[in-house]
C-alpha cells in the first residue's frame, strides 16, 4: 500500500517553488499547502495547483494535517 504524504512548503522563492513542483509531481506525495510572507507568491502557486496558501506559517501548521514540511527560507 502506497502512502500519500501530505506536504507543505514554507518559502515560495526559487528553491521553495522547485521543491513544491517536485512534491506535486511525485506519485506518493501531495502538496496540501504553501506559505510565503509575500502572499502573492504563495497564492499564485496554490491556485495553479489547487492547494491552500498562507502568509503565516504558524497558521498553516495549526490548520493543516501534514506529514512533511519543507522549509526553504
Amino acid at each position: 500500500m502506497e502512502k500519500n504524504l501530505r506536504c507543505a512548503v514554507i518559502g515560495m522563492g526559487l528553491l521553495g517553488s522547485q521543491h513544491a513542483d517536485h512534491l506535486f509531481s511525485h506519485k506518493n506525495t501531495s502538496v496540501a499547502a504553501v506559505c510565503d510572507q509575500k502572499a502573492e507568491k504563495a497564492r499564485v502557486w496554490a491556485e495553479a495547483h489547487a492547494c491552500s496558501w498562507y502568509e503565516d506559517f504558524t497558521e498553516m501548521l495549526e490548520k493543516e494535517e501534514l506529514d512533511l514540511v519543507v522549509v526553504a527560507t
